[in-house]
């Protein structure tokens, strides 16, 4: 099995900030055969989702299309997720409380603390830049680029995670119908379905394989191969929640593992609202003003 290319450290990041570049790339976050006949075994399963129909909102032996459809009339339901609530942990670390806010299509702001040390790291996006801050860098500044300048950055070449996967990790964003989808595949219970796409991206042709769990038309799992068929990130959705109020399924518990670095993260939103945030806040939605570091553009870090 061939090793993924080696990685040249990022001289105007530390340590410290790669590892929550990781973060908050993959929060601001994931050869096919078609198989009609041979189930799939995944090595993972999702046991908690929180008042399953008692009918599957995907029938059995649906399209591609129908199965993407599904999803979709979930999905496009969602127009902002709020956990105040929220815990992210990684191994090794302390387990940090956070607030973490999304709104369609790609605002997102995640902030986090301990009880002890306070606020430890704030990220975020909206539809011109993302950011992220650490307050113990050893290179104190508050991290930001442009959407449209991330791909020509040095970061970007040592991380290569599009910020746009950022929201997608959380599995509530639509899938995109016009890719080429093949499948389904399902697995041997038949309760979840794979489908496969290619896609082109500003870092080269991905391959995106996600599983798609029958009973509550919602993603359980994500995972983004490279052009040299390397997995980049694996996003997988341990519990779903019904939402009491408009009755959509939503993704609760989130571990998200990148193998290159290995990198891993475990997201519990917790007790989270859906569509409670106004529209009005949303010309509000940048980079904190009160988190005492210098701004630093990674545009400027070539």
């Amino acid at each position: 099995m061939r090793k993924p290319p080696e990685i040249t450290p990022l001289a105007t990041l530390s340590q410290m900030s790669r590892v929550y570049v990781s973060v908050a790339l993959l929060l601001v976050a994931l050869t096919s055969v078609s198989c009609r006949s041979v189930n799939l075994t995944v090595p993972w399963r999702r046991n908690n989702v929180s008042q399953a129909p008692s009918t599957a909102l995907i029938p059995p032996n649906a399209s591609a299309a129908d199965i993407i459809a599904a999803v979709n009339r979930q999905n496009e339901q969602i127009d902002s997720l709020s956990a105040h609530s929220a815990s992210v942990s990684m191994p090794r670390t302390p387990q940090l409380s956070a607030d973490i806010v999304y709104h369609k299509p790609n605002y997102l702001h995640i902030s986090a603390k301990t009880n002890i040390t306070g606020k430890e790291f704030d990220m975020g996006s909206n539809p011109e830049l993302f950011w992220f801050w650490i307050a113990r860098d050893e290179r104190p500044g508050v991290y930001y680029c442009r959407h449209d300048q991330y791909s020509q950055t040095a970061a970007s070449s040592q991380l290569p995670i599009e910020p746009s996967w950022v929201i997608e990790a959380l599995g509530v964003k639509p899938l995109d119908p016009t890719l080429s989808w093949r499948g389904p595949r399902p697995t041997s219970d038949g309760l979840f379905y794979e489908l496969r796409a290619q896609e082109q991206t500003p870092k080269g042709m991905i391959t995106r394989v996600v599983y798609v769990d029958r009973r509550t038309a919602t993603i359980a799992a994500q995972r983004i191969y490279d052009s040299n068929n390397y997995l980049v990130v694996d996003a997988t959705t341990r519990a779903v929640r019904r939402d009491a109020l408009n009755g959509i399924y939503a993704p609760q518990k989130i571990d998200i593992f990148s193998p290159r670095d290995n990198f891993k993260l475990s997201i519990d939103l917790g007790t989270f609202d859906l569509n409670r945030i106004s529209t009005d806040t949303l010309a509000t939605w940048g980079i904190p003003q009160n988190l005492g570091a210098p701004m630093v553009n990674l545009a400027d870090q070539r």
